[in-house]
């Protein structure tokens, strides 16, 4: 590691350090993940975060006022999810909504990522577990939606080039909620994949504070942007290069 490099992980470990606090989870600092935590005993607790994590663009406040309309306590009972009012949200109907929330009930998650994860190419075992469960919520229904897609996302297909990133980043933030474990990530499916395979949940923000830090040469949010701010943050912590997420996104969202 170069001199450069150290100083870098050395602010990445201090905002790390500061950021990693269940008081930066509250009502005067919004994030979706607030919500999550509200249900972290929940037996469906990775059905919720993935609502949660979906619809996480846009306004913060407005996200974790959306996701505190959406019945997700009743992930435990189909037939009331079912009759339950949904709320809308940007480029999602209440009726998108709902047909996410229906298909999650009825799919075995962690089942379907891990069958996925286990037989991908170690670096890609992430990539591959997002377009199962992709995969597996477009076969779990037939509703079908501009919003739902957007929401969902395209499976990734290595046999089609460019791969438009899409939903990635929103599902990326799902597996750092799932398999990272500290004081704000959950950990609900630690030890399926090493935090070390997870990739930057890169947007628009994050990509900007990127290129300030020498994480990335030009601002994109693209796939090979993706690997390249993993790989450089991996290059630091090798066992964790996405441990620094909450506080760049804390850090550029408190810039605007």
């Amino acid at each position: 590691m170069n001199t450069q490099q150290m100083t870098l992980k050395a602010q990445l470990e201090s905002a790390y350090t500061l950021r990693n606090n269940p008081n930066e989870l509250c009502e005067q600092k919004p994030d979706p993940l607030l919500v999550v935590h509200r249900y972290k005993h929940s037996e469906s607790i990775d059905k919720i975060a993935i609502v949660c994590a979906l619809l996480a663009y846009g306004n913060a406040r407005q996200i974790v006022r959306t996701l505190g309309a959406i019945p997700l306590e009743l992930f435990a009972s189909p037939h009331q999810l079912a009759h339950a009012t949904f709320p809308l949200y940007r480029f999602q109907t209440a009726d998108d909504i709902k047909a996410l929330c229906m298909a999650l009930a009825q799919i075995p998650l962690r089942d379907v990522f891990c069958a996925a994860a286990d037989s991908a190419p170690r670096h890609l075992a992430a990539l591959y577990g997002i377009a199962a469960l992709q995969r597996a919520i477009l076969s779990a229904t037939t509703y079908r939606s501009r919003g739902f897609t957007f929401l969902i996302g395209l499976p990734y297909n290595p046999d089609k080039s460019p791969y438009s990133q899409g939903a990635f980043k929103r599902w990326n933030l799902f597996l750092r909620w799932a398999i990272r474990k500290d004081c704000l990530d959950l950990g609900f499916w630690e030890g399926t994949i090493s935090p070390s395979q997870l990739f930057l949940p890169l947007d628009t923000h994050t990509s900007t504070l990127c290129v300030e830090l020498g994480i990335l040469e030009h601002k994109a949010n693209h796939l090979q942007a993706v690997f390249c701010a993993t790989d450089a943050l991996a290059r630091l912590n090798p066992h964790d290069p996405i441990k620094y997420d909450f506080a760049l996104y804390r850090i550029g969202q408190e810039r605007r």
